[in-house]
């Protein structure tokens, strides 16, 4: 328990430092970019994450089941088996790119002529970024398998701070968004030299690709599942700023990223939680005491993280204007920063049932999610984008990451407990929930007695889950020692 809190604390501060770079690039790029010039520039970070999905869940699968084995041979032959599938992956890649290339502006971001070329630009270096992290990510899922979060710690922490050093350089030497991009891969140079020297060295042998059809086939049908549900939650993410640059072009790309590029830096902090939690989770839910222990005490721990990220969420709302002034970020309403502040908060509570779900293989649970989050963001956007252009995509976030967040807590209860407590689900969340909208209606001048009152009687729900709260935190420390197999 305490090598797990440490690898944690660890990673904590390494993605708050990152988290702190990553703000700070935002504001420089605007200013020496343009509105439209970020807009064009973010399209980067959504081609990259979409490109990830090539790989089918290779890599999120290939965690879970090197954590399952412990003989290095077995590693040995899952980590080879897996090179060669990267392998016939690379080779598909680079034999579709120009049609990959010409698909990203005819189909996902139409934009006028003179940045039709930087498109093109900025897909082609994605996708260079994709090949070149390949050898990384093999060694980084293995460091995770093994639950060597110190390891993993202090090379995302080089390999963030040279990305952003980066970035930083790029927007600083040129104006012209492409060779901006460019200079992010840089980093891929970094990491490639920086992994062998931090994290484990993989069992000998390891770096001889093979392919086997048969067991590449069991492979990827094992993850093909996961990869639908990578792409139905990427998409959540990515749809935004598809629509957003449909409808109102791309200088309403560029102010809607650059509070977005801002706000989901609380994802730092989640994607933390999951990183260390999920390797352990998988750990947990191989013994029969430790599941049920885990079972008891979910729902403690969903609310304390409910609790968090909605308190998380009222902060946020409070310091928006404060934010966009010291950032200079005038062109962003307070009202739109506030509310992706509340979607990105509970989009990011609902990693921690996410990952007790995938970690017990439960892929289909967590699809379903994603497909009522993606649907209900797009349907949202769709219905207020005509009668409220410049916060649809806010209230999209909120409602739908209110949706999914509720039913990802759900799923995990059911798949572990076996029976659902409606009322207590709503008990735990609803409280929040008005909490963090009280405080948005606030911030738009709505501000009246009858929310004064909801707030309070919400302040008093949460305090009577306090206690559940305290019992699962603790029985969580207490029976880490004899839960747990290493």
């Amino acid at each position: 328990m305490k090598n797990f809190l440490r690898g944690l604390s660890a990673i904590t501060l390494v993605n708050v430092i990152n988290g702190v770079l990553g703000v700070v690039i935002v504001p420089v790029a605007v200013k020496r970019l343009g509105i439209e010039g970020y807009g064009l520039y973010s399209i980067f970070s959504v081609l990259a994450g979409y490109l990830v999905l090539v790989e089918l869940g290779l890599g999120k699968n290939l965690v879970r089941l090197l954590g399952a084995v412990a003989a290095e041979a077995e590693a040995r032959e899952l980590l080879r088996l897996a090179l060669g599938l990267y392998v016939a992956i690379a080779a598909g890649l680079l034999l579709l790119a120009p049609v990959l290339i010409a698909a990203v502006e005819a189909v996902m971001f139409h934009v006028s002529a003179p940045y039709v070329a930087s498109v093109y630009w900025i897909a082609g270096i994605a996708i260079v970024d994709y090949l070149l992290g390949i050898p990384v990510s093999i060694r980084l899922n293995y460091a995770l398998s093994r639950e060597r979060i110190g390891e993993y710690a202090k090379f995302m922490f080089i390999s963030n701070a040279s990305r952003y050093a980066l970035m930083l350089a790029g927007v600083l030497l040129t104006s012209r968004v492409e060779l901006a991009v460019a200079f992010v891969l840089g980093r891929r140079l970094v990491d490639l030299a920086a992994a062998p020297r931090i994290l484990p060295h993989l069992p000998a042998g390891s770096w001889r690709p093979r392919l086997s059809w048969r067991e590449a086939q069991a492979l990827v049908g094992q993850s093909s599942l996961l990869a639908l549900t990578q792409l139905l939650q990427l998409s959540t993410v990515a749809i935004g700023s598809i629509m957003v640059n449909r409808f109102f072009g791309l200088a309403a790309l560029g102010v809607y990223r650059s509070a977005f590029d801002i706000v989901s830096k609380v994802w730092f902090f989640s994607n933390t939680a999951g990183t260390v939690l999920y390797p352990r989770f998988v750990q947990l839910l191989r013994r029969p005491e430790s599941r049920a222990r885990l079972g008891r005490i979910l729902p403690g721990l969903q609310s304390a993280s409910w609790l968090a990220y909605c308190l998380a969420a009222v902060a946020g709302i409070i310091v928006a204007p404060f934010v966009l002034n010291v950032m200079r970020l005038n062109a962003t309403p307070p009202l739109l920063f506030a509310l992706l502040v509340v979607g990105v908060v509970w989009n990011a509570h609902s990693v921690l049932s996410s990952e007790v779900l995938q970690a017990g293989g439960h892929f289909r649970a967590v699809g379903e999610t994603a497909a009522v989050s993606f649907v209900a963001m797009t349907a949202v956007f769709l219905l207020l984008a005509r009668s409220s252009p410049a916060y649809a995509i806010g209230w999209a976030w909120v409602i739908s990451q209110f949706l999914s967040s509720v039913f990802m807590d759900a799923q995990a209860l059911r798949r572990l407990r076996g029976t659902i407590s409606v009322g207590a689900l709503g008990k735990g969340r609803v409280p929040g929930a008005v909490l963090a909208c009280s405080m948005l209606a606030w911030l738009s001048g709505l501000w009246v007695p009858p929310l004064i009152v909801a707030s309070t009687i919400a302040l008093v729900v949460i305090a009577s889950e306090a206690p559940m709260i305290r019992r699962a935190i603790g029985d969580m420390s207490g029976g880490e020692r004899v839960a747990v197999s290493t």
